[in-house]
């Protein structure tokens, strides 16, 4: 391919992961069919999985470090994330609607213009992550660090903010934050004049339909 990666077949990768091999960095596999497969723990730092399908498939402890994953599909509540690293991976435009991401590192990660509604980012880490025009809607972000994180445009309706930290998150403006649960948020001190007035916004429309 000339680009470094490793060519490998997708019935090699689930054979050798069924055999106990866990290191497949930089292994070539776009548009892979991998869906329900069982990649728990394997290393697939590097790796291009551009739409690939992942849907349902285990990654308990995979590394996907700086992985490419754009427009691949990792939806589905049996997606089991727990504890995957996505650091620096480039999801943009990829589906993970309703997976399983709680405790899972997404520090730095492009998620541009993906698709994560309805999942489950209980504790996940996702410092410096680029969320511009991502869809949350109905997301857990339960204690969810965005420390840093690019929140421009996303639309975060009905989504759960319980306890997560925004400091020095920037949000502009046609970030949706309608119906949110934002309750024990940490905003200070770091955090951008922007995010502290678009929560007060959203408290104060709240306060106005009670009366």
């Amino acid at each position: 391919m000339g680009d470094g990666r490793a060519e490998i077949t997708v019935e090699d990768l689930i054979a050798r992961c069924a055999a106990g091999e866990r290191g497949f960095v930089g292994s070539n596999l776009p548009r892979a069919n991998l869906a329900g497969a069982n990649l728990a723990g394997a290393d697939l730092t590097g790796a291009n999985l551009e739409a690939a399908d992942l849907a349902g498939a285990n990654l308990a402890g995979a590394r996907l470090v700086s992985a490419d994953l754009r427009s691949a599909n990792l939806s589905a509540t049996s997606t089991y994330l727990l504890t995957a690293n996505f650091s620096g991976a480039n999801l943009c435009d990829a589906d993970l609607t309703a997976a399983h991401f709680e405790g899972a590192v997404f520090e730095g990660a492009n998620l541009v213009g993906a698709e994560l509604e309805s999942t489950y980012l209980y504790g996940a880490n996702l410092r410096r992550a680029n969320l511009l025009s991502a869809h949350l809607v109905g997301a857990d972000l339960t204690g969810a660090d965005l420390t840093g994180a690019n929140l421009g445009g996303a639309n975060f309706r009905r989504a759960n903010f319980t306890g997560a930290n925004l400091s020095g998150a920037a949000v502009q403006p046609g970030c949706n934050l309608g119906g949110s649960i934002l309750c024990n948020l940490n905003l200070a001190p770091f955090c951008h004049e922007d995010v502290h007035c678009l929560v007060e916004r959203v408290h104060s429309r709240r306060s106005r339909a009670r009366r």
